[in-house]
């Protein structure tokens, strides 16, 4: 048998959830994992990472590190990304678009970081064949990923091409949504184990409930996707074989029923009308059981069990008083319930004393571009 080829992969994620994804690719059977911020990294086959593209769901993108090189200044970048080969990597045919992330003490702004590593990949090219490959920021065969540390740069290529949170379902939109991976990443976060009780009294849109769902039932949400590594000149025809495989496979592990009790429920019909739609082109829509009702009048099975909620804030509550008046009432009717864990993404740091309860943890964390905190609580009243 033929020695499969190893690479280093960065995994990366929203600042925050780092642990959540390490447990994720932990229960992938991806190992010797490297913490990072914002980022785990691995070293592995191109079957491992697409593994990890076809089955997180707490993962931002899925980047195969090419090399690091020199970057003091704009010219050293210049000269150094010349240096490399990349018609090994592209052909003329190959659309290319390229992503800078971080800048330096030379290079402040990463369009003119962009610039240089583009003028460096064309000039390669012209020097070899007489012409470049073209520019396509919006759906490039070859996503390059610059990442600059100090005076050095790390060039990777993403394999997928696009950010992995986009699942496909989200066809009605609510106020203030909360991202997908960022959803599934505060459930691992939580302590939910895919199988205990999961409720969201405050659903918007369903993603917590949806990502659930998904999760409960088996569903692997790269599942609708095509990674542009497929088309990579070098690497297409061996990353769409693994890319099939892994999909049948996938199918096989799916379940047709979901094992645990999820339920959604918001006071307003339009916000779970929108959830039910999102839901039902996730495919998970009857494994969800809805109901219109004001969070601060639980019905609750019996627990162990988790509430997960993205509460409304900013524009949809008009002052600070409403979501204090709010989350008091909310956390007394949460108190009297037997064995339900707590988890709430909010801006307010104050939310231990409105629920009247201590935190076990608070995480920082950025819902697109809201500062907020995830708040976790041991149930008030355990089982």
């Amino acid at each position: 048998m033929r020695r499969e080829d190893k690479y280093f992969f960065h995994v990366t994620c929203a600042p925050g959830l780092e642990d959540a994804l390490k447990e994720e690719l932990k229960e992938m059977g991806i190992r010797r994992l490297r913490d990072g911020r914002g980022a785990i990294r691995f070293q592995g086959t191109m079957r491992g990472g697409l593994k990890v593209a076809l089955w997180s769901q707490v993962a931002s993108r899925v980047l195969v590190e090419l090399t690091q090189v020199s970057a003091i200044d704009g010219d050293d970048l210049y000269e150094a990304i010349l240096d490399l080969p990349w018609e090994e990597r592209m052909n003329l045919e190959s659309t290319f678009a390229i992503d800078v992330i971080g800048t330096s003490s030379t290079l402040r702004h990463t369009h003119y970081t962009g610039q240089r590593i583009k003028d460096g990949i064309c000039d390669r090219f012209r020097e070899k064949w007489g012409k470049r490959p073209n520019v396509d920021p919006r759906r490039p065969h070859v996503l390059i990923v610059a990442r600059l540390h100090r005076n050095r740069c790390t060039i990777s290529l993403d394999l997928v091409g696009e950010r992995l949170h986009r699942r496909g379902y989200r066809v009605e939109q609510v106020e203030a949504p909360i991202k997908e991976n960022l959803a599934a990443g505060i459930l691992r976060l939580a302590g939910w184990d895919g199988l205990s009780p999961l409720i969201d009294p405050m659903c918007g849109g369903g993603t917590f409930v949806i990502e659930g769902a998904l999760r409960a039932v088996k569903v692997a949400p790269g599942e609708t996707l095509e990674p542009a590594c497929l088309d990579w000149p070098w690497k297409g025809a061996q990353c769409r074989e693994i890319w099939d495989d892994l999909c049948d496979v996938a199918r096989e592990k799916s379940l047709e029923n979901c094992p645990a009790l999820i339920r959604a429920s918001d006071i307003r019909p339009d916000n779970l009308e929108a959830a039910k739609a999102n839901a039902l082109q996730g495919g998970v829509k009857e494994e969800i059981e809805w109901s219109i009702r004001d969070a601060r009048e639980l019905d609750l099975p019996q627990g162990p069990g988790w509430i997960v909620c993205n509460p409304p804030y900013g524009e949809r509550l008009e002052t600070i008083d409403d979501a204090e008046e709010l989350m008091r009432e909310f956390g007394a009717a949460w108190k009297k319930t037997k064995g339900f864990h707590l988890a709430v993404i909010a801006p307010w740091e104050e939310l231990p004393e409105w629920i009247g309860q201590d935190a076990v943890k608070v995480v920082p964390l950025r819902n697109g571009k809201i500062e907020g905190f995830l708040t976790l609580f041991a149930p008030a009243q355990p089982v």
